[in-house]
């Protein structure tokens, strides 16, 4: 047996003292130049890498406004979703849904103003693990243009329900480690 997440933890941003805010056009434009330049200097394309300017929405439950991590961090829903300006025409964003027969749904999120979020199954309590009792979770990564959209990812999130599951196996073909294959 073992034991995930036995104490409740709490994240902090690791990052300057002050978040940057989306409101000031300068420090912002200054952000983003010492970023492409870092990436540059580790052989990625930092001149052409799309860099989003946002933070984590609550875009659940119709709530579409910006309320940031303070507000967000530790909070219960189906679904999150993260949406900022791409370039100066495009506005783009990723909704992270979380499927009902995932323990503990709807989940915890652990968000940050960075823009990393992540469903949190342990947040709120430990979850035990034991070889009897394999831990299935299945989320869902909803890519879209524009802001999030209420009907639009309460139609994913339905989709996603009744969809059946994959799973991951042993592959019986030569080089190949693992299969993926959807459940009937």
């Amino acid at each position: 047996m073992a034991c995930l997440c036995r104490r409740r933890r709490r994240g902090h941003h690791g990052g300057p003292p002050r978040l940057v805010r989306r409101d000031d056009a300068e420090l912002l434009e200054l952000v983003e130049m010492e970023v492409r330049e870092l990436l540059s200097k580790y052989d990625f394309p930092g001149d052409d890498i799309p860099i989003v300017k946002g933070s984590a929405l609550k875009a659940l439950e119709g709530d579409q406004s910006d309320i940031g991590e303070p507000a967000i961090f530790g909070q219960q829903a189906r679904w999150m979703d993260y949406s900022g300006p791409v370039t100066a025409d495009a506005f783009e964003g990723i909704t992270f849904f979380d499927h009902p027969t995932n323990p503990g749904h709807p989940t915890h999120w652990h968000v940050r103003e960075d823009g990393w979020m992540g469903a949190s199954l342990c947040f709120a309590e430990p979850r035990l693990l034991r070889k009897t009792e394999p831990l299935t979770l299945r989320y869902l990564l909803h890519l879209h243009r524009g802001a999030a959209d209420q009907i639009r990812s309460d139609e994913a999130f339905s989709v996603f329900t009744m969809s059946t599951a994959y799973a991951v196996e042993r592959s019986t073909k030569k080089h190949t480690t693992n299969e993926i294959h959807r459940l009937p």
